[in-house]
């Protein structure tokens, strides 16, 4: 069986990685997700609503 790689199994990949990496950080304890921000791997973002 050959495989192909294309534009739309590029995008399909790209997404389900992102979809990962975002159930991964969801995952995360506060103390934790805290700890992340506090050594400047992740900047919080204030909600201008």
């Amino acid at each position: 069986m050959r495989i192909f790689k294309n534009a739309w199994f590029d995008r399909f990949a790209k997404k389900q990685k992102l979809k990962d990496a975002a159930q991964h950080i969801l995952e995360l304890s506060e103390e934790h997700l805290a700890e992340m921000i506090q050594k400047g791997q992740f900047s919080e973002v204030k909600d201008d609503d």
